[in-house]
């Protein structure tokens, strides 16, 4: 997009885009995923936290943000959520190749065999004189032993998949992507603030929050901060202040050695009547332009 489009055809032109690229995904070749994208890519976290214990699994990291989280999108100020580092589960199915060879059967035969298993269909619809009921068998599994327990039939063969494979509950490997604060693996929890807001107020509401979210958390389990916009920004705020404060005075002191005490006191006052107007101005700016 060109720098000189208004900011106001930007969104009707990423929806344009969208919509083009979307139109000539079919023509890409079989097995492609995507494309994706990425409509969030300009936000800016204002705070960031990491949740870690030791002893807790990712899952158990997750279930505990998850319940963090809905107490944090109440907060005033805060727009969005999201996590950092949190691993995709999944379920893995591993079975030797001499396994296979002995059986008969491929990778593919047996992925195609646990789908249609897997795949829930309609069976018709029972009609009585009241009502009409939609029958609908379930075959999705719930838990790993259920998987194990399957029957599968593949070349007029029909085996139990515990017996050939070993099914087991994982994350993404290779880790995909992972956070670390202090050393230590956790689940890191980034808040975006709602536009129009003020970073330096969130942070003191966040503050207070924290307070009650960590005493709420179970034994082990540590919610720490690893980085604040609100603090920079106050900090940027006061360092400013003080470079102001030293150079008003440098001049007033100027005034009163060149000019004279009486005379350089008059001029000194209107300087810093001038200056301290001008300094809450300045700091008014600053405050809306982070927020």
């Amino acid at each position: 997009m060109k720098d000189s489009a208004p900011v106001k055809d930007v969104p009707e032109t990423w929806y344009q885009v969208r919509k083009k690229v979307g139109d000539i995904a079919a023509t890409l070749p079989q097995g492609i995923q995507g494309p994706f994208f990425n409509d969030e890519f300009g936000d800016v976290y204002t705070n960031i936290y990491a949740l870690e214990g030791d002893g807790f699994s990712a899952a158990q990291l997750h279930d505990y943000a998850d319940q963090l989280r809905t107490v944090l999108l109440r907060v005033p100020g805060v727009g969005k959520v999201d996590y950092c580092g949190d691993p995709d589960q999944h379920i893995y199915i591993e079975i030797s190749n001499t396994q296979l060879t002995r059986l008969g059967i491929s990778p593919q035969q047996l992925g195609q065999a646990i789908n249609s298993q897997n795949s829930v269909s309609p069976a018709g619809t029972l009609t009585t004189h009241d009502d009409r009921v939609f029958v609908r068998p379930g075959g999705q599994f719930r838990t790993v032993d259920e998987l194990a327990d399957t029957l599968i039939r593949i070349n007029n063969r029909s085996f139990r998949l515990g017996d050939i494979a070993t099914i087991k509950r994982g994350y993404d490997d290779p880790v995909a992507t992972q956070m670390r604060a202090g050393g230590k693996a956790g689940l890191g929890i980034g808040m975006t603030m709602q536009p129009g807001g003020d970073v330096i107020q969130l942070g003191k509401v966040l503050d207070q929050n924290m307070v009650k979210l960590r005493a709420a958390l179970p034994a082990g389990l540590q919610l720490n901060e690893v980085s604040s916009m609100p603090n920079a920004v106050a900090r940027s705020v006061d360092y400013f202040l003080e470079a102001v404060a030293e150079a008003v005075a440098i001049v007033l002191v100027m005034s009163l050695l060149s000019l004279g005490f009486r005379t350089g006191m008059v001029g000194g006052r209107d300087l810093d009547s001038g200056g301290a107007r001008r300094h809450r101005a300045v700091h008014v700016s600053l405050r809306h332009r982070s927020a």
